[in-house]
């Protein structure tokens, strides 16, 4: 040590000895502060379930308001589902010592004429008007919200969060009646000029992507979202609804306690149990629905016992001919016995077989969501009636195109394109199915008392085949 003190400089060893004395007093001061905590509880925490076609959203008001909820102000709601936007209706509060029958009445008279007829919700013209909406996260880190029961803390991910404020139509009534006044008394000169067409400006260049996130994030783009969304009116149930407190149990079941009631129940399968069960169309379905080669070789499919060969077949081609299933399944079964298969789980178009639509968009999640693995079945179940109607039509002998199910089901391109993607292609103005239909199979003395039980599909009168398909208001007939 006196060696290595005679070779380092004062100003070394100085700040040497500093260093070490501090990390010694903070180390210190750490095992001291371990000594004085002790635990005072310890709990179980539990993340909750997330049920399906469900979001948890926390709705927050002026400090002010402290009543929303509660049974005598009548909460109702109406919703934006697209642009996540909330209005809130509460009756007036007429008891209290600040409520002003003369300033209600004049906010009434300017807010009437503001309120649309269709979807609207029954309100008395005292109402009070709250409207928030609730704006998408890109971080990952998501907030979320939680209780005590018993010894156990449950957390739940929290979708978003709605600013809740007073709506504001009114004043907007009543610059809008300004405006009205002062067009009134102009001149006719400003008349004729503010008549003329506008003029728009048409460029040559196709809009780049950071003009078309400009343009998105524009207010005025919020705005025209926001008015072509409808609304949506909304059941209010509150915190002693016997359906909240379901609700509540089933986000609330603990996920690793398993039933050991049924026999045979097992968590782990492998892909020959999906195959069984019918369920092979995984997530890869969703990443590309074309693609049927992904899903379970044919080595594995003969493996199976002889009456699963078939509807393996179906999930594997979505699209198939009789002939082609009976060169791939088990040469024991009988040609009847392969129909009475097909009959389960495809339905007959134009001659060939269609995997049904039952079997198909599981795992289709929440459109624009942040959540992964968040299931909505209401967009799925959308999804499986546009397909329906697409196979009807094509069966028909009716045009099928993406703007069709986009008017049909107000969904978008993209989302249509899918759709007929797992069983179509497209072909001159129309989709077409994968391969060619099969006429001789619809005239064999096999298929005549052969009737798909899904929408009657497949029998051998002509008549039964030119059929009228209707959606709602709009009607497909077959001349």
């Amino acid at each position: 040590m006196k060696v290595s003190l005679e070779m380092d400089d004062d100003d070394d060893v100085v700040v040497k000895k500093k260093r070490t004395t501090r990390v010694k007093s903070r180390v210190e001061s750490d095992d001291e502060d371990e000594r004085d905590d002790e635990i005072d509880m310890e709990f179980d925490v539990v993340v909750c379930n997330e049920l399906p076609n469900t979001e948890l959203y926390r709705v927050h008001f002026p400090v002010r308001k402290k009543d929303a909820f509660e049974q005598e102000r009548q909460p109702r709601v109406r919703y934006k589902k697209n642009v996540r936007m909330m209005e809130m209706r509460l009756s007036a509060d007429t008891s209290s010592g600040s409520y002003d029958k003369t300033k209600a009445e004049r906010f009434a008279a300017m807010t009437s004429s503001n309120v649309k007829q269709e979807n609207a919700i029954a309100h008395s013209k005292f109402d009070e008007i709250y409207e928030g909406r609730a704006y998408r996260n890109d971080d990952y880190v998501q907030f979320a919200v939680g209780y005590f029961r018993g010894d156990t803390f449950y957390m739940s991910p929290v979708a978003g969060t709605f600013e809740m404020h007073r709506s504001l139509s009114h004043l907007n009534n009543a610059s809008r009646g300004r405006d009205d006044d002062g067009d009134d008394g102009e001149s006719d000169s400003e008349a004729a000029g503010g008549s003329a067409q506008q003029i728009r400006v048409k460029f040559s260049r196709p809009e780049t992507e950071k003009q078309k996130k400009r343009r998105e994030a524009s207010a005025l783009h919020r705005e025209k979202l926001i008015a072509s969304d409808s609304w949506i009116p909304m059941e209010v149930h509150l915190k002693e609804d016997p359906l909240v407190v379901e609700k509540f149990s089933q986000m609330t079941v603990d996920p690793t306690v398993t039933t050991t009631e049924e026999p045979g129940s097992s968590v782990e399968m492998n892909t020959r149990d999906l195959v069984e069960q019918g369920i092979v169309c995984g997530e890869k379905e969703q990443i590309d629905l074309t693609r049927s080669d992904l899903l379970v070789s044919q080595q594995r499919i003969r493996e199976m016992p002889a009456h699963h060969q078939v509807k393996a077949q179906v999930l594997k081609s979505r699209v198939i001919t009789t002939d082609d299933v009976m060169k791939r399944v088990d040469s024991s079964l009988t040609r009847e016995e392969i129909i009475e298969d097909l009959k389960q789980c495809a339905r007959l178009v134009q001659g060939v077989w269609v995997l049904n639509s039952n079997f198909l968009f599981y795992d289709l999640t929440v459109a624009h969501s942040n959540t992964p693995g968040k299931i909505d079945e209401h967009r799925a179940e959308l999804w499986r009636a546009a397909r329906d109607l697409a196979l009807y039509l094509i069966d028909a002998c009716q045009p099928v195109t993406r703007a069709l199910l986009t008017k049909c089901f107000q969904i978008n391109s993209k989302d249509a394109e899918d759709i007929l993607s797992t069983f179509a292609v497209p072909g001159n103005k129309t989709w077409k199915l994968r391969i060619l239909p099969d006429p001789v199979f619809l005239e064999s003395a096999c298929i005549g008392t052969t009737t798909v039980v899904d929408g009657e599909m497949g029998g051998d009168s002509e008549a039964d085949r030119h059929n009228a398909i209707s959606l709602g208001s709009i009607e497909v007939t077959e001349e």
